[in-house]
């Protein structure tokens, strides 16, 4: 599991599932709640970038699926909606 600049983790959807919830991931689906994918804004100097997330519980870990630094918020927004239909997560538009 990779940490980026040791405060956020990077792990899959099952993994993050386990660490939050202390279980794994449903067979049939069925996901809490509150799991939702989600784009977060990161700065290097001179430009910024966006990445794919996990978050649940005030958790979040980057989105091991998807490790694209997206542009813009918007590329970054498209690919969260087309990763959370294809596992079946809600994807979260708001800014974190």
């Amino acid at each position: 599991m990779e940490q980026v600049n040791g405060k956020i983790k990077t792990g899959t959807l099952a993994d993050f599932h386990q660490a939050v919830y202390g279980k794994p991931l449903p067979a049939d689906g069925r996901y809490p709640v509150g799991l939702k994918l989600a784009i977060e804004k990161f700065r290097t100097p001179g430009k910024k970038h966006y990445r794919l997330i996990w978050t649940a519980k005030g958790t979040a870990w980057l989105a091991a699926e998807d490790v694209t630094h997206y542009a813009t918020r918007r590329a970054g927004l498209l690919a969260a909606a087309m990763l959370g239909a294809r596992v079946g997560v809600a994807v979260d538009g708001g800014r974190r």
